[in-house]
């Protein structure tokens, strides 16, 4: 077990999670209609060309382009009809045309299409064009949109619906992904309530567990099942005994409370115990007190228990280590430059994340935060659209001043 005084940043607790918690490795093959959100386990490539043959870009007509260069006042005869699934089968002459729709196959002996606003209809099922002033064919070739071969998804990769969308085009209907890892969660504290099992209400020194419905709702975007196993109360053994049967069917448990100092929080002490204990000290506000260990080589993340602090390391620091898991690479959350409306107060020495709302004003991004931002106030998060990170070299914010914030929809 390592020192309990230490205290780890952000980036360092992460890059040591990613190395001490391996990826899930089983695959699957699944349907591409169930597929959305999982994590591919291979490289896909293209097992056909799009479009798989020359297509017309434009409604119009086709027409031999050389022909129609050496003599743009020729009349054409208009021979047919290539409908987009139904194509024109026949040959083209020199003197004569297809009459041709967006998406259609092009006749193989015309090269161009003439739009259909520079067509003049002429008697007898003949038509002649105003000048090409574009000179453009409006042809999409083979593999115009995708070349067969070409790698079109990589594994790691998440599966977005655009990727779907690409990969129903191509015909397929099943892609290999890693399977979801099960990733167990409690909250421990004799003072919580689970309000959906206590219909009597709450009693004098009690609260209502949002610890685990908030966790559960931060999550559902990440392709992992998720095992609720309710709330621990503060007793060591039951902790124990809980956590053990916990660790024999997950892949990871993550728990809410008890890692801070006090003669009632047992997390470290039974993780020490049972198992491996690494750290459990953040230089980060709100959330400092976070315990990381093993139980039975099972991992565990040991998220503090007030409500601000376990929302914001389940964002900065549970997200993308559950990303990691899951056979995926964690990303930086995304940073955007603001000016600040108004002074903030930080003390030098900790990083701090201050819920924030940020707006534009005249194409400019302003931010603002309230000054109270004690980790018990979950309404700070009511009005607030995202973080803003103050680095731990800084001290006092002054109005005007330019910080990064990350938007709390892009985590």
């Amino acid at each position: 077990m390592q020192n309990h005084s230490q205290r780890l940043d952000l980036e360092e607790a992460l890059s040591r999670l990613i190395t001490k918690i391996n990826s899930i490795t089983k695959t699957e093959i699944i349907g591409l209609a169930e597929c959305g959100g999982r994590i591919l386990s291979e490289d896909i490539r293209a097992p056909i060309s799009l479009p798989p043959f020359r297509s017309s870009a434009m409604d119009g007509y086709s027409i031999k382009k050389e022909v129609y260069l050496k003599n743009p006042q020729q009349e054409f005869e208009v021979i047919g009809t290539s409908f987009a699934g139904k194509p024109f089968s026949g040959s083209i002459g020199i003197d004569q045309c297809v009459r041709i729709f967006t998406g259609a196959v092009v006749p193989d002996d015309a090269d161009m299409v003439m739009l259909q606003e520079r067509a003049e209809i002429l008697p007898e099922s003949r038509v002649k064009f105003s000048e090409n002033f574009e000179n453009e064919d409006h042809i999409r070739e083979v593999g115009n949109d995708i070349k067969k071969g070409i790698c079109v998804a990589k594994s790691k990769q998440k599966i977005t619906p655009y990727l779907i969308a690409s990969l129903a085009s191509l015909g397929l209907t099943q892609v290999p992904v890693f399977t979801r890892p099960v990733v167990s969660i409690f909250s421990t504290g004799d003072e919580l309530r689970d309000p959906e099992s206590n219909e009597s209400g709450l009693r004098l020194g009690e609260i209502y567990d949002a610890n685990r419905t908030a966790l559960k709702a931060l999550l559902q975007d990440l392709p992992i099942d998720l095992i609720d196993l309710g709330i621990l109360p503060d007793d060591k053994e039951e902790i124990s005994s809980s956590m053990l049967r916990a660790a024999q069917k997950s892949d990871l448990l993550v728990t809410s409370g008890g890692v801070s100092v006090g003669d009632a929080d047992h997390v470290v002490d039974v993780i020490s115990q049972m198992g491996k204990l690494n750290f459990w000290r953040l230089n980060l506000k709100p959330g400092k007190p976070l315990a990381y260990g093993s139980i039975n080589n099972t991992p565990i993340i040991g998220l503090p228990g007030n409500p601000v602090s376990t929302i914001v390391t389940a964002l900065l620091l549970l997200k993308p280590v559950l990303t990691h898991l899951c056979g995926s690479v964690p990303f930086p959350p995304t940073r955007l430059k603001a000016s600040l409306d108004g002074e903030l107060s930080h003390q030098i020495g900790r990083a701090e994340y201050m819920r924030a709302r940020f707006n534009q004003k005249n194409k400019e991004i302003w931010v603002s935060s309230d000054q109270d931002q004690s980790s018990n106030r979950l309404s700070s998060f009511l009005d607030s659209n995202c973080l803003i990170e103050i680095p731990k070299e800084e001290g006092n914010v002054s109005a005007g001043s330019t910080v990064d914030i990350i938007p709390l929809n892009f985590i």
